[in-house]
């Protein structure tokens, strides 16, 4: 379906797909930019490669120690004194949030940090 501006919507309800229909040309500014945007796109699928593993591990540990209070036997009376003890620039919000992802790992059964490397595939 589209409306009078030409935005375009396509696609399946939990996968819409947006895209602006321009009359246009692209312009040798257009051509510039689009390259760099496939560029930093390209540079943004090799870095997700790279973090989805460590990510995934750390969002289980993370759910391990707050969950199990693994982190009393390391002498704090806090999770959030356990975190703020790692010299890490994430924030408390990140954390719990990882602390989730790592919970519903833990819920469906994913160990990844028993698995080997190509086995997590996350998409």
């Amino acid at each position: 379906m589209s409306d009078e501006q030409g935005l375009i919507i396509s696609g399946k309800p939990e996968h819409l797909e947006l895209v602006l229909a321009t009359a246009s040309s692209p312009t040798p500014a257009g051509d510039a930019n689009l390259a760099e945007a496939i560029a930093a796109d390209a540079e943004f699928d090799q870095l997700l490669v790279v973090v989805r593993e460590p990510l995934t591990k750390l969002a289980v540990l993370v759910h391990r120690i707050r969950d199990r209070a693994l982190y009393r036997l390391l002498n704090f009376d806090t999770f959030e004194a356990y975190i703020s003890s790692k010299q890490i620039q994430l924030s408390r919000s990140f954390i719990f949030q990882l602390a989730k992802v790592g919970k519903m790992l833990d819920t469906v059964g994913i160990d990844p940090i028993a698995l080997p490397e190509e086995s997590l595939e996350i998409t």
